[in-house]
């Protein structure tokens, strides 16, 4: 066994093992190795990706070795057991074995397939005959819940499983027997490697030498990622599912609790200068990357101050074309990261800029190895190295993504080092209806959000779960830092706004009260949001305003608006147009029919997303439906939407908001570095603002997560960060 090679052969000394290996030959398969089971160096193991394990005589107790490999190396490699080798897999994983009352030693059976979805069994058909040469057969009576049966005998005995979560596989027939008909084609179908991904591939590098510990299947968290991740670099993590993955396998200086408090990482502490144009951060000396060839010896070493300036100064390099560049907007354009030692890093700032600890917090300011870029070149995005409590052990684009437990993490909770979980296992069902038979079936542990196509099955009409699953798993409902909304053009100098009635300001109020967004929300969104009655920061961001009610339903208050706006019966409103993307137009219409009732006519357009976000950007809508969501824990996130100086499309006032002393606050509280008093002024410019009417808020947001009743720590944050560092397992009741 001294080369790498594709497939070891365990032969339990077996003449079947012959008819094994011309079976594999036939399928183009030569890269193979073949060891018998009393020889096994479990340590060489690792060079190889799939085991195929022959029949043999007796029992899986008189090979303890094979059962050492199944036990060791299931959770990380691709594993085949026939017959003795299957009845192992079932005992391995907590199963029995009973013995027939009749021998079959060379005896055929149909085989019934009972799961249609089995791979194995592409292109057999159902009632095939399959050789049978053993009287002992695994009892279906005492299936452990991580086995799932794929096909039984005419007589209803096990022949075929397979495990849950891993890619290992039993039969309790032989392929290789010329009575088997079918057994080339199985075995083909096992052989073609593209089909199989395992759950926990180790990190097969030359010149590593972390050794693998076996994975304790119980510390495995899962979940489904239905858009594809593009990138685990984070310079590129824009998206959720970049965002969710990366977050696991790298730091920055600081990071975000669940209250949205910047709390020390790699930083112990910071200072800032009394100017705000210098921030000081200060090291911790304990935190290491994770070990990778890039490395010499591959062993992970320690980071510095020098890491962070590289890091930040890639994240700013036109060349990287970095979707997070513009976090480092406010800093000097020369030497703006400065390393004054090894444990002492200065960031200069061109203005003061309060929320930039925030920003800091974001993926893109995670700290990378220059070694690893270096190293991996372009496939740094697919060969991650960072210092997060997670780290990267395998990832097949658009099927699984595996992270495992980083040995050398330095955050501790309780005295106990972080993180609690084992691995964690990521698949990418775009197919969000499956994902949730997925969940449902104890197949995932976790599932974010929830889809219209079984939103009634989980959710009573309050938003509640349904009280049938509340023996298998709970319901965690927060904020999400998401406020969804209608804008308004009010640009004075606009050509597309003269004549239309949305210039006028009691107009913009009498709409914001002419309708119902409690029943809005309750009776469309099952009750997933909270009414937008308060101002544009969102509840769950600091500066969020409970205290004050802008609008709330009021129609009486709303039709004498409307006549103070000079509009009656004998003089009527012209009829407004509301563009609006598919996905909100259920939204729309139920304004349209409320704002009726007050006397204005309500037309919809509805387009697609791309050409909606064109127009906003151009200001070529007066009226459009448009959301926002928060980048980074500060209100100056939403009130940069009303500041003139950033009119679309240079920036993201799309409404052309003008008001000078808004204006003037916002410029104003970039320089208060006192949080308090900085909040102080956020409210003073929401106030302003939310007079004026721009926006019509509708609701903000609320996330949904589904998290099965043995896992604990999983928590949630307004940001809808997923930290997976503090989560634990206490049993196996997700199956």
């Amino acid at each position: 066994m001294a080369h790498k090679s594709s497939l070891l052969i365990i032969d339990n000394f077996d003449s079947f093992t012959f008819n094994l290996v011309q079976l594999v030959e036939e399928s183009e398969v030569h890269d193979y190795e073949i060891v018998r089971s009393d020889q096994l160096d479990t340590e060489q193991i690792n060079q190889f990706t799939s085991i195929l394990i022959s029949p043999g005589p007796g029992l899986p107790a008189d090979f303890p070795d094979m059962c050492h490999v199944i036990r060791q190396f299931g959770p990380t490699k691709r594993i085949l057991g026939i017959c003795l080798g299957h009845q192992a897999i079932a005992e391995v994983y907590g199963g029995r074995l009973i013995n027939l009352r009749e021998v079959n030693h060379g005896v055929t059976t149909k085989m019934k397939i009972v799961q249609s979805d089995e791979k194995l069994f592409d292109g057999v058909s159902d009632g095939e005959s399959v050789g049978l040469y053993h009287s002992w057969v695994v009892d279906p009576s005492d299936l452990p819940g991580c086995l799932d049966v794929t096909a039984v005998s005419e007589e209803g005995n096990i022949l075929a499983l397979r495990h849950k979560e891993y890619d290992v596989w039993g039969l309790q027939f032989h392929p290789e027997s010329i009575m088997t008909k079918a057994g080339k084609r199985i075995m083909n179908n096992w052989l073609k490697n593209l089909l199989f991904i395992p759950l926990l591939v180790l990190l097969l590098f030359a010149s590593c030498k972390q050794k693998f510990e076996p994975v304790d299947e119980r510390k495995v968290f899962r979940y489904n990622e239905a858009a594809n991740i593009t990138s685990l670099d984070p310079a590129f993590a824009r998206d959720q599912a970049n965002i969710w993955a990366t977050h696991q396998l790298f730091n920055g200086l600081v990071q975000l609790n669940n209250k949205l408090e910047v709390l020390p990482c790699i930083a112990r502490s910071w200072d800032i200068s009394d100017d705000g144009l210098q921030y000081i951060f200060h090291l911790r000396q304990d935190v290491r990357f994770h070990d990778d060839p890039c490395f010499p010896a591959g062993e992970g070493r320690r980071v510095i101050a020098d890491d962070f300036a590289y890091s930040f100064s890639r994240l700013r390099d036109p060349a990287t074309a970095a979707a997070g560049a513009w976090v480092f907007n406010h800093v000097v354009a020369e030497n703006p990261f400065l390393a004054i030692d090894d444990s002492t890093l200065a960031i200069r700032m061109a203005n003061p800029f309060p929320p930039f600890p925030g920003l800091l917090t974001m993926q893109y300011c995670s700290v990378i190895p220059w070694e690893a870029v270096t190293y991996y070149g372009s496939e740094f995005r697919e060969r991650p190295v960072g210092t997060g409590a997670f780290q990267l052990a395998y990832w097949k684009e658009g099927v699984k993504l595996v992270m495992i437990r980083n040995p050398h993490y330095f955050e501790v909770e309780n005295g106990k080092q972080l993180p609690f979980l084992e691995a964690v296992s990521v698949t990418f069902l775009a197919d969000k209806q499956a994902a949730f038979l997925q969940f449902v079936q104890g197949k995932l542990d976790f599932m974010s959000g929830i889809d219209p196509s079984y939103k009634d099955e989980l959710l009573t009409r309050e938003g509640q779960l349904n009280p049938k699953f509340a023996d298998r798993f709970h319901l965690i409902t927060q904020p999400y830092l998401n406020t969804e909304y209608l804008g308004i053009l009010v640009d004075p100098l606009s050509r597309l706004m003269k004549g239309n009635s949305l210039k006028i300001k009691l107009v913009r109020k009498a709409i914001n009260l002419a309708f119902d967004r409690r029943k809005m929300i309750m009776y469309l969104r099952n009750n997933i949001g909270i009414p937008g009655i308060y101002g544009m920061i969102p509840p769950g961001m600091p500066g969020f305003d409970s205290a004050r009610i802008w609008y709330d339903y009021q129609p009486e208050r709303a039709v004498q608006l409307l006549e103070e706006a000079g509009f009656s019966q004998d003089r009527e409103i012209p009829s407004i147009t509301l563009v609006t993307t598919p996905d909100y137009l259920d939204i729309c219409k139920y304004i349209q029919h409320q704002v009726a009732a007050i006397g204005i006519t309500l037309e919809i357009e509805v387009s697609p997303p791309a050409a909606v976000k064109e127009m906003k950007a151009q200001a070529k809508i007066p009226f459009f439906r448009a959301s926002w969501i928060a980048d980074y824990p500060d209100a100056e996130n939403y009130l940069s939407l009303f500041y003139s100086p950033n009119f679309s499309p240079y920036g993201p006032n799309y409404t052309h908001y003008r008001n000078p002393e808004y204006d003037k606050l916002f410029k104003q509280s970039m320089s208060i570095t006192e949080e308090g008093a900085r909040l102080e002024a956020y409210q003073k410019m929401e106030r302003i603002m939310m007079k004026d009417a721009p926006v019509i808020i509708l609701y903000y947001d609320q996330v949904l997560r589904f998290v099965w009743n043995n896992v604990y720590g999983i928590g949630g944050n307004p940001m809808n960060l997923l930290t997976l560092k503090r989560v634990y397992k206490e049993n196996t009741n997700s199956g």
